[in-house]
């Protein structure tokens, strides 16, 4: 009998000094989670928003039973990931205007704007290479749309058809850069007539110029050879210090109306968040 009730009192004992021990390690992983809690709210109040987000997720991962601090955490992260929303509205806001008024200035001296009724977007074609004073030329010419998308074109004229696919550009250096090949009958490679003269424009559009357009921008200023290619003979294509410049342009332009377009989605991006945040901490209000 005695021996039972040893081993019962054993047992009690047990359980009591496990629970103790259960409750004493529960409070010390609520003060620590509850210290990370406040080390985050400290680098909110200085600032740095990466690193108090960094340290709200630590909570969950290094006290997943500290349920209490890990709820006031998520509702603070809710707090910070708002602040850092508005920031970045407000930025990429003052961002665009920027760029708006770089491509205002760009585009005014070198590009006329161009839009039809069947057209989605409008495009930007430099003013050298419009199409009206470069009739029956064979030359490269470029143009770039309102979302920064560009096309680079040769187009060539003579008395017999050529069937060129290609372009390259080259530096005496032997430096070069060449277009992808663009087939006849692709939809970007046009033939026409016009009375006894055959017309050829080939289209290569935003990374199907191979980086030609960007050649052409890192050596504005400097000797370019173009060169016809995939014809029944290669023909090689002066290219101006005008229409080096044109094509320059061209690029620089695109770089533009690029980011103004990323950072326009960016805004749009953080305003749809700014809104979500707001709702979601005023319910919880």
């Amino acid at each position: 009998m005695r021996k039972n009730i040893h081993n019962s009192v054993f047992r009690i004992i047990s359980s009591v000094c496990l629970s103790l021990s259960f409750f004493a390690c529960g409070s010390g992983d609520a003060k620590k989670a509850g210290a990370l809690l406040d080390e985050a709210r400290l680098a909110y109040s200085q600032g740095r928003m990466n690193e108090a987000l960094i340290l709200i997720d630590s909570i969950a991962a290094a006290y997943p039973r500290e349920v209490e601090v890990r709820r006031s955490g998520m509702a603070f992260e809710d707090s910070v990931r708002l602040a850092v929303n508005e920031n970045i509205f407000r930025t990429t806001d003052s961002l665009i205007a920027e760029a708006s008024a770089k491509i205002d200035s760009v585009a005014s001296v070198w590009f006329i704007y161009e839009k039809t009724e069947y057209d989605e977007l409008g495009r930007f074609i430099a003013k050298s290479m419009d199409a009206a004073r470069s009739a029956f030329r064979t030359y490269i010419h470029a143009a770039v749309n309102e979302y920064g998308c560009t096309q680079l074109m040769s187009s060539y004229c003579g008395s017999s058809e050529l069937n060129h696919t290609a372009l390259k550009l080259s530096l005496s250096s032997g430096e070069s850069v060449t277009t992808s090949e663009i087939p006849y009958n692709d939809g970007a490679n046009y033939h026409y007539k016009v009375n006894e003269t055959c017309c050829e424009v080939v289209t290569y559009t935003d990374a199907k110029d191979g980086g030609a357009l960007a050649f052409a921008a890192l050596h504005n200023g400097e000797t370019v050879k173009a060169t016809l290619l995939g014809g029944k003979k290669e023909i090689p294509i002066t290219v101006s210090s005008q229409d080096l410049q044109a094509l320059a342009a061209t690029f620089e332009l695109s770089v533009l109306l690029k980011d103004r377009l990323r950072l326009t989605q960016e805004r749009k991006t953080a305003q749809l968040m700014v809104e979500k945040l707001q709702m979601k901490i005023q319910k919880r209000k």
